[in-house]
């Protein structure tokens, strides 16, 4: 089996899972040969050329590694989601001509939200022998229409899966203060949504909902930290923790009792961080974007159509219907809630696993 992977660094959610994917398969298959395909292993940020040179060596150990193996060595391959795919579309050029079976994995709505010349070329490369492996059932649907590829073809594999074991502590508002810890973990850009995420806790505190709205994750633009800037000014309880990592994060997800994220992000599939916040017991509320509608599902949350083309009108509708659904819950049963959202974690995470189980093994069966 040959692994053509992303693996940090950088970190971020597609080199993640191919880590940890890598190391599952690592139980199962005797042999393994890993080719790790991120131009960026020395330096966060390198010039153009310098990557087109890193991924010929990168092509030049691939082709040794085509050589050196057996045909009944397939190819795993997680693609990227946009001019990325220029690339992909010569490694898995290559795999054709060796006559390796590909299993694609994927993780962007890029050439899902609209039929992209570059998909389809690669999808042509691929052939009709290959196997895609998606996030979710709408994932599927939509590779399948736009695309014409067979549902037999086509394995989902949730997010869900790579969540680590959780530990987590049922959430239950303070008897005392009765407030509600809100909290908002992503890079907070405002198409991730932060300003919907203040406009609902205005709309709250507003409503005299007590609440102690809670912000994390790195900022990279000026107008979202005005946003941030302008909101923790107004608000002395309200806190911004900066990017958090690791046993900070997961402390960040443990003392909260609402997670809200309204995510426009063209491109979002099935973001982890839902996950990790229900792994904490967090009842989850979002947006509809990729696959989140599905995910949040799973999880015994509330979620909401929202999107970068929604306008004012629809904006407004989503920031109510959420300000709505919060105020009608009582503080009281959000311990209850808490334990009701960590059990569909659990049993998601379980089925997720065992559709993993069954790619792996899939993967041995060429």
């Amino acid at each position: 089996m040959i692994f053509l992977i992303n693996l940090p660094p950088p970190l971020h959610g597609m080199s993640l899972i191919n880590k940890k994917i890598y190391a599952k398969a690592q139980k199962y298959l005797k042999k393994i040969v890993v080719i790790n395909s991120s131009p960026t292993v020395e330096h966060a940020n390198i010039s153009k050329l310098k990557k087109v040179y890193k991924y010929l060596l990168i092509i030049f150990k691939y082709v040794n590694v085509l050589n050196s193996t057996d045909i009944k060595d397939s190819l795993y391959r997680p693609i990227n989601g946009g001019k990325g795919q220029v690339f992909d579309i010569v490694f898995l050029a290559l795999a054709k001509i060796y006559r390796r079976k590909m299993f694609i994995h994927h993780h962007s709505y890029n050439y899902l939200n609209k039929k992209s010349i570059l998909f389809t070329i690669l999808n042509k490369v691929c052939g009709d022998d290959s196997v895609h492996i998606v996030l979710s059932e709408d994932m599927k649907e939509k590779l399948s229409r736009i695309y014409n590829i067979d549902f037999s073809r086509i394995r989902v594999l949730s997010n869900c899966a790579f969540i680590d074991n959780p530990n987590q502590g049922i959430q239950s508002v303070d008897e005392e203060n009765q407030i509600i810890n809100i909290g908002y973990l992503s890079n907070v850009t405002v198409n991730k949504g932060i300003d919907v995420f203040i406009n609902i806790c205005e709309e709250l505190i507003s409503r005299n909902l007590k609440i102690c709205p809670k912000i994390a994750g790195p900022l990279n633009d000026s107008k979202s930290q005005k946003i941030i800037d302008d909101f923790c000014a107004k608000y002395e309880y309200v806190k911004y923790l900066g990017p958090v990592y690791g046993e900070d994060k997961t402390r960040f997800l443990n003392d909260l009792d609402v997670f809200i994220f309204p995510s426009r992000y063209y491109n979002e599939a099935e973001p982890l961080v839902v996950y990790e916040a229900a792994a904490s017991g967090n009842y989850v509320i979002g947006s509809e974007v990729g696959s989140m509608k599905e995910a949040i599902q799973k999880v015994h949350g509330f979620s909401y159509p929202l999107n970068m083309n929604s306008n004012e009108r629809e904006l407004h509708i989503f920031i109510e219907k959420t300000v709505e659904h919060l105020m009608s819950i009582n503080k009281k049963d959000y311990a209850k809630i808490s334990e009701d959202v960590f059990n569909s974690f659990i049993t998601a995470k379980f089925s997720a696993s065992q559709d993993l189980k069954s790619i792996i093994k899939e993967f041995d069966n060429v």
